[in-house]
Protein backbone atom coordinates (compact mmCIF):
# COMPACT_ATOMS: atom_id res chain seq x y z
CA UNK A 1 0.00 0.00 0.00
CA UNK A 2 1.20 3.48 -0.99
CA UNK A 3 0.42 7.12 0.65
CA UNK A 4 -1.51 8.73 -1.38
CA UNK A 5 0.24 12.19 -0.34
CA UNK A 6 3.84 11.05 -1.13
CA UNK A 7 3.74 7.94 -2.78
CA UNK A 8 6.24 5.97 -0.31
CA UNK A 9 5.40 2.63 1.47
CA UNK A 10 2.97 2.99 4.34
CA UNK A 11 3.47 0.85 7.48
CA UNK A 12 1.10 -0.65 10.45
CA UNK A 13 1.63 0.33 13.78
CA UNK A 14 -0.47 -1.06 16.42
CA UNK A 15 -2.11 0.54 18.86
CA UNK A 16 -4.37 -0.72 22.27
CA UNK A 17 -7.30 -2.65 21.93
CA UNK A 18 -10.96 -1.75 20.83
CA UNK A 19 -14.18 -2.75 20.33
CA UNK A 20 -16.35 -3.77 17.84
CA UNK A 21 -19.96 -3.16 17.74
CA UNK A 22 -22.93 -4.61 15.56
CA UNK A 23 -26.69 -3.38 16.02
CA UNK A 24 -25.97 -1.88 19.92
CA UNK A 25 -24.34 -5.55 21.24
CA UNK A 26 -20.53 -5.88 21.29
CA UNK A 27 -19.51 -8.52 19.29
CA UNK A 28 -15.68 -8.46 19.42
CA UNK A 29 -12.65 -6.72 20.72
CA UNK A 30 -9.60 -6.67 18.32
CA UNK A 31 -6.22 -4.86 18.10
CA UNK A 32 -6.10 -1.46 16.49
CA UNK A 33 -4.06 -0.54 14.05
CA UNK A 34 -2.83 2.86 12.79
CA UNK A 35 -1.75 2.90 8.83
CA UNK A 36 1.43 5.34 8.98
CA UNK A 37 3.20 6.49 6.44
CA UNK A 38 6.71 6.30 6.50
CA UNK A 39 8.15 8.99 5.11
CA UNK A 40 5.43 11.78 6.07
CA UNK A 41 3.84 10.31 8.85
CA UNK A 42 0.40 10.95 7.81
CA UNK A 43 -2.21 8.08 9.32
CA UNK A 44 -4.25 7.22 6.12
CA UNK A 45 -7.31 5.03 8.70
CA UNK A 46 -7.70 7.28 11.56
CA UNK A 47 -11.44 7.97 10.83
CA UNK A 48 -12.12 4.26 11.82
CA UNK A 49 -10.03 4.54 14.73
CA UNK A 50 -11.77 7.50 16.15
CA UNK A 51 -14.99 5.98 15.39
CA UNK A 52 -13.69 2.59 17.50
CA UNK A 53 -12.65 5.12 20.21
CA UNK A 54 -16.05 6.31 20.40
CA UNK A 55 -17.70 3.07 20.85
CA UNK A 56 -15.39 2.21 23.23
CA UNK A 57 -16.32 5.02 25.67
CA UNK A 58 -19.71 4.46 24.94
CA UNK A 59 -19.35 1.00 25.88
CA UNK A 60 -17.14 1.82 29.22
CA UNK A 61 -19.78 4.81 29.95
CA UNK A 62 -22.93 1.98 29.51
CA UNK A 63 -20.96 -0.74 31.57
CA UNK A 64 -20.42 2.12 34.75
CA UNK A 65 -24.22 2.87 34.62
CA UNK A 66 -24.96 -0.52 34.80
CA UNK A 67 -22.70 -0.97 37.70
CA UNK A 68 -24.18 2.14 39.57
CA UNK A 69 -27.56 0.80 38.72
CA UNK A 70 -27.26 -2.67 40.53
CA UNK A 71 -25.57 -1.21 43.03
CA UNK A 72 -29.00 1.15 43.89
CA UNK A 73 -30.74 -1.95 43.48
CA UNK A 74 -28.76 -3.89 46.43
CA UNK A 75 -28.97 -1.17 48.67
CA UNK A 76 -32.91 -0.96 48.04
CA UNK A 77 -33.01 -4.55 48.93
CA UNK A 78 -31.18 -4.12 51.63
CA UNK A 79 -33.24 -1.20 53.34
Amino acid sequence: MKCPDCGCEVYIKKHGRGIVKRRGKVIDVKDIEFIQCKKCGKYLNTEKIVDNLRILAEYMLQMEINERLEERKELTKCK
